[in-house]
């Protein structure tokens, strides 16, 4: 999947935007955990570059310092999402002639 016209947007879009928007759903009787996946889904919807992408991770990456207390199917999707931007983050910063 990765290569010359692998596009991190797209891969964020399809892979990590779903379960933000199903955490957004998931949490919508705790209005500040809602609001929190709410505008991270945004920031996913609306990156154009691979910055905008760093800058809704670097968000999501706050996620256990928010003192929020997650259902276990929530923190179950959380990881899962947060694991996705780990693998996408690394996947650009490996040089394009070692892609696979």
């Amino acid at each position: 999947m990765i290569g010359e016209s692998f596009d991190p947007q797209e891969y964020a879009r399809q892979e990590i935007l779903p379960l933000l928007s199903q955490l957004v759903e998931m949490t919508s009787q705790r209005q500040e955990q809602a609001a929190y996946f709410g505008m991270l889904a945004q920031h996913v919807r609306d990156a154009q570059d691979n910055g905008d992408l760093v800058q809704a991770f670097f968000s999501l990456s706050s996620a256990n310092f928010l003192g929020f207390d997650y259902a276990p199917e929530v923190a179950q999707i959380l990881n899962t999402v947060l694991e996705r931007a780990e693998l996408l983050s690394a996947s650009q910063t490996v040089p394009l002639a070692e892609r696979h």
